[in-house]
């Protein structure tokens, strides 16, 4: 990281659906502020294809989001890749094939299930030198005899096979406190999804969601324990923004105000 660079990165899935070039997505992200990304899986570059399409913005890439399938499918070829590309975290974004749904519709066997998968594949990083995470939706704050879903993937796991990405957002559409799931894995999380749900009712065509900073979310409370747990990265997600380029350079500003950039 350059010492006038903030620990800030955009996850590239918000500009998936933008009307421009590569190019121009790229040169979007680096003109609202932002030095780092968070990639996506992409089939149709190499990672050092990656690495030379983002050196060519000024851009980094600090952790990317891999489908579980990637892994499984060739756990060796999807390493290589990522170490191509330079990241030191790789992140299943969600469970992987028919697993994904309504939480609701899993038991906790189901969870335990997909914690012996994650903790393979996350032996499997550990030796290439790359951490594992997993970032949460709102599923995964269903309970189960009084145990959230996130804490049956993680609390049994060994932390340095298996890390964590809180995404704020979710965590509260879930009925659940991110101060209190970023405590409880202090140490444990080097990237948190930073995201904002807008007030019941708004921006329903935005999933509810808002850019950082201007919905529901209690940053004031919510900054210091990122701090607090050891994170070191900010990266910016909205799923579907109103305005790309309006939204992550609101999001970014927001957070850097709160960097003291």
């Amino acid at each position: 990281m350059t010492e006038s660079a903030l620990p800030i990165g955009l996850q590239l899935y918000t500009l998936r659906n933008m009307d421009a070039t590569e190019d121009e997505v790229l040169a979007a992200v680096k003109g609202a502020g932002y030095a780092y990304v968070e990639t996506v899986h992409r089939t149709d570059l190499s990672g050092a294809d990656w690495k030379s399409l983002l050196d060519g913005h000024g851009l980094s890439a600090v952790s990317a989001h891999v489908p579980q399938e990637a892994f499984e499918g060739d756990l060796d070829g999807t390493l290589r890749t990522y170490s191509d590309l330079g990241v030191e975290h790789v992140i299943v974004p969600a469970p992987g094939g028919d697993f994904f749904g309504p939480a609701t519709e899993y038991g906790a066997a189901d969870w335990t299930r997909l914690a012996d998968s994650l903790r393979s594949i996350g032996q499997g990083c550990r030796d290439a030198g790359m951490n594992l995470l997993y970032h949460n939706h709102w599923q995964e704050m269903a309970q189960f005899d009084g145990r959230l879903a996130i804490d049956i993937l993680l609390a049994d796991t060994d932390p340095d096979v298996l890390g964590y990405e809180p995404d704020c957002a979710w965590i509260s559409k879930g009925g659940q406190d991110p101060v209190e799931l970023l405590r409880r894995y202090a140490g444990r999380v080097p990237c948190v999804h930073m995201k904002d749900l807008a007030p019941e009712g708004e921006n329903e065509d935005q999933m509810g969601l808002a850019d950082v900073g201007s919905g529901t979310l209690d940053w004031d409370a919510i900054f210091p324990q990122i701090s607090a747990s050891g994170a070191r990265w900010y990266i910016v997600e909205h799923d579907m923004p109103g305005d790309y380029i309006q939204s992550i350079t609101n999001s970014y500003e927001f957070i850097a105000g709160h960097l003291g950039g």
